[in-house]
């Protein structure tokens, strides 16, 4: 017998989950909680400024986390904890982080159009080298540039309520029933090819909506972005690739054009678009 076997003994269920958490330069600190708390709520309290700004200072906005990497799996921020874990933050300055930026921004860009001009759908047809979404309108009147002005008050508005951005597993069946009430046979096809029988789907403000991939929990992360008039119709402007902390202005190249404009017309035929 091990000589270590007297000190094994019965324990209560612990009530408490712990973390370590790495940062990037590989320092581990160790964080206790209750179980079932969220990433989200580990990271206010162990780095506040990693968590959505009061102001849109841009040394904060390059180091907003946007999810994790939970035993090197990567996790949006509402994830509940519930054994001990090693968390890695992903933040905005990481492709995956990112990437949730952008798709939430497109969330929220969706709820200020349904709060100003209801029945109004968009479609995102192409991102732009730049940074940012070219958008245009599907139904409804194309937006004047006092309009895309208005939405971008709006969309701010938003930020700074911190509106909270909730997911959910919806069954399939439901999910059906949403799209086709709101007239989206794109989406219908989608949820039609998913093998799950639910479909993860994002509600803010009102509005619900499909996205492949994690999202952040509210509207407070979302500080870095502008609306403006692009060709015959608007961009979504957002932080860059290996640029976190800047937006530029949208401009497509030359050669681009071609591209941009059949990648259009290959949507518009098939009644699709990229993200919404």
């Amino acid at each position: 017998m091990s000589s270590h076997a007297s000190q094994v003994r019965p324990a209560p269920a612990r009530e408490t989950v712990r973390i370590t958490l790495i940062t990037d330069d590989g320092s581990p600190s160790v964080w206790d909680a209750p179980v079932g708390i969220t990433l989200d709520a580990f990271f206010q309290q162990a780095q506040p400024h990693w968590t959505p700004p009061s102001h849109p200072d841009k040394a904060i906005i390059g180091e907003t986390v946007m999810a994790a990497l939970v035993d090197n799996e990567l996790r949006g921020l509402e994830f509940p904890v519930k054994r001990d874990v090693t968390v890695k933050p992903v933040s905005i300055s990481h492709t995956d982080g990112l990437r949730i930026y952008r798709r939430s921004l497109t969330l929220l860009l969706l709820a200020a159009i349904n709060d100003l001009f209801p029945g109004t759908k968009i479609a995102v047809t192409n991102s732009l080298p730049s940074g940012g979404y070219v958008c245009e309108v599907r139904q409804g009147t194309d937006f004047s540039a006092q309009q895309i002005e208005q939405i971008e008050g709006r969309m701010r508005e938003l930020v700074e309520v911190d509106e909270p951005i909730v997911r959910q597993a919806v069954p399939k069946p439901d999910a059906n029933a949403l799209a086709q009430k709101n007239g989206d046979q794109d989406k219908l096809r989608l949820y039609e090819a998913r093998k799950q029988n639910y479909v993860t789907l994002y509600e803010l403000n009102g509005i619900t909506e499909f996205f492949a991939g994690y999202l952040a929990p509210s509207t407070g992360y979302l500080t870095a972005f502008f609306l403006s008039r692009f060709e015959d119709n608007f961009v979504l402007s957002y932080p860059g690739r290996g640029r976190p902390l800047e937006i530029e202005p949208p401009q497509l190249f030359e050669k681009m054009r071609g591209v941009y404009q059949q990648t259009t017309r290959w949507l518009q035929l098939l009644d699709l678009s990229l993200i919404h």
